[in-house]
């Protein structure tokens, strides 16, 4: 089973005595994360748009042991109108992890507000289009996506479904294990009811997986691992360092269980 495991982000002062020591310097911490994690979900491309050189200097840092997934930059995912430009120099400063084949996947997370409008519809199929020839995975929060339709298309183009684990609330996206593409591709978000709708991108995340909890995914994560060549698995519950503490368990229970 090729399953990959990491965490979405790496770059956290509050990871400092969980995976970082207390004098790690900043610049050390992507190295140190390669050397207990196999691949990382880049979200800092959310924010701002990356630039080849910074990648093409990851990957030095890297050793070339580190594959990454980078999250679209929220011009492409979050905001109406062109994207046709935007588009093509995102996917320009992606070209050295493609060419080391060092790319897991572009993520495209929308929003809920995402609707399932003739637009958005158009909106998505333009970004597939420009972005083909390289893996893709869609993120929908809002379960108006979640028909046969949707599905359909996207195994059409090859592109990934994500699945998820968030908490269980109306209008949620429900969390499909389901094979649209040649890799599958979990995000684990926490199950913070609480702070889901009324939180920030810090309180919404802050959850800790219990074992039995994990033990539940470790189920998923085999399960999708049987129907798909490879599969990449991140933590976004980055609070106090839980996405570490639980990929780690994870990393222990499913070798647990491999030949």
């Amino acid at each position: 089973m090729n399953i990959h495991i990491g965490t979405s982000g790496f770059d956290y002062d509050d990871w400092s005595g969980v995976l970082y020591g207390p004098d790690t310097k900043r610049k050390d911490r992507l190295k140190i994360y390669a050397q207990n994690f196999s691949t990382l979900e880049l979200n800092y491309t959310y924010y701002s748009m990356p630039d080849e050189r910074n990648i093409a200097a990851m990957i030095e840092v890297t050793e070339g042991n580190l594959s990454f997934s980078v999250k679209a930059n929220k011009v492409l995912t979050h905001t109406p109108g062109n994207i046709e430009e935007n588009a093509v120099l995102f996917k320009k400063a992606l070209h050295c992890l493609s060419e080391k084949r060092l790319l897991s996947a572009v993520l495209f997370q929308f929003p809920y507000s995402f609707h399932y409008t003739p637009e958005n519809r158009k909106h998505l199929s333009t970004l597939l289009n420009i972005f083909g020839e390289l893996p893709c995975c869609v993120e929908f929060r809002n379960d108006e996506w979640s028909g046969q339709s949707v599905i359909s298309g996207l195994r059409k183009r090859g592109v990934a479904l994500c699945s998820t684990d968030m908490p269980d609330l109306p209008g949620l996206s429900p969390g499909f294990d389901l094979q649209t593409a040649d890799f599958g591709y979990l995000r684990l978000h926490g199950r913070n009811r609480d702070s889901w709708w009324s939180g920030d991108n810090v309180t919404r995340y802050d959850y800790n997986y219990t074992d039995r909890e994990i033990e539940s995914v470790a189920v998923r994560v085999s399960n999708l691992a049987l129907k798909n060549d490879n599969v990449f698995v991140f933590f976004n519950n980055h609070r106090k360092g839980n996405a570490v503490k639980n990929a780690f368990k994870l990393q222990e229970r499913l070798k647990s269980v491999q030949p």
